[in-house]
């Protein structure tokens, strides 16, 4: 792990990991909470590009910082993933009129983007990242990088910019997926 970014391959690998991390997560969170299947986010693709930035976001902390300090990368993180989060938020409201996520009714919530709650989470989440997830994600891309991760890759960032696009013109408006048809929706 002497030199953390390769090449744009190996980010964007890292980026999609994350990302499909994210989805996992929040699809096994509502189906506990909610018991049914939601694909997760505006893309059609089973991961989640917001979790994919965050993680490049903790990545950059993980490079640059010289004294790792637990407190420094939990509010480094916890307050770099509420701006994601509610930027995001705000953004998808202004271009899709649609909102993915609500947290009204939630403690210590900025306009229903961000609360109290996501805070700790991002917070949490950046400190096992930091400490437990990046490093065994970063030795697992120096071991693939070979032949195969440099055909397959331009392939995958194909298929994401496809993603991205179709999902553009038509993000996933599935049941329960936004807060409009959301299960989970206020009362």
């Amino acid at each position: 792990m002497k030199q953390f970014v390769k090449n744009i391959e190996w980010l964007f690998a890292y980026f999609f990991i994350f990302a499909i991390i994210g989805w996992i997560w929040e699809v096994i969170y509502k189906f506990y909470r909610y018991h049914v299947f939601v694909n997760r986010g505006m893309n059609h693709l089973p991961w989640l590009p917001i979790y994919g930035f965050g993680a490049l976001i903790i990545l950059a902390m993980y490079i640059l910082m010289k004294k790792k300090n637990i407190f420094k990368v939990f509010f480094l993180s916890a307050f770099s993933g509420i701006v994601l989060e509610y930027f995001t938020s705000w953004v998808f409201q202004i271009i899709f009129d649609m909102r993915w996520w609500n947290y009204r009714n939630y403690f210590l919530n900025i306009n229903g983007r961000v609360c109290l709650q996501s805070f700790l989470f991002f917070g949490l989440f950046g400190l096992v990242a930091f400490y437990y997830i990046i490093p065994y994600v970063c030795k697992f891309l120096d071991k693939i990088q070979g032949k195969w991760f440099y055909i397959i890759m331009p392939f995958i960032i194909l298929i994401f910019i496809s993603d991205v696009v179709l999902s553009s013109v038509e993000p996933n408006k599935g049941k329960n997926i936004t807060y409009s048809t959301r299960v989970d929706k206020d009362k």
